[in-house]
Parts: C-alpha cells; sequence; structure tokens
C-alpha cells in the first residue's frame, strides 16, 4: 500500500512533473537503452512475483 501511495502522488499530483519531460506517448519510438531497461525491469518483476506466489502457496 505504501509503493502504491508513493508512486500515486509522485506521478499524478506533483505539478513539477507536468507535462511530462518523456515525449514517447506522442511519438511512439523510445531509445534502444529504455528498451532494455524496460524489459529487463518486467523480467525481474515477473520473477520476484513467482517467487512470492510460491512462497504463499508452500507456506514457506
Amino acid at each position: 500500500m505504501f509503493l502504491f501511495t508513493v508512486h500515486f502522488f509522485n506521478h499524478h499530483f506533483r505539478s513539477d512533473k507536468l507535462p511530462p519531460p518523456d515525449i514517447v506517448m506522442f511519438t511512439g519510438t523510445q531509445s534502444l537503452g529504455s528498451k532494455i531497461l524496460g524489459l529487463t525491469l518486467i523480467a525481474i518483476s515477473l520473477t520476484l512475483l513467482v517467487l512470492v506466489a510460491i512462497g504463499f502457496s508452500t507456506g514457506g
């Protein structure tokens, strides 16, 4: 819940973040480094999600 609250505040209520400095949503293109970083972070988060699910299911 803490992470959701911090994310929601930092990305939706801070006026210094508007407009977003990232123009990907307007152009539809992003750099190769951004793609690699994004895919790496998604892979890590999915791995952690699976490990948490396994931990809950085994009662660990």
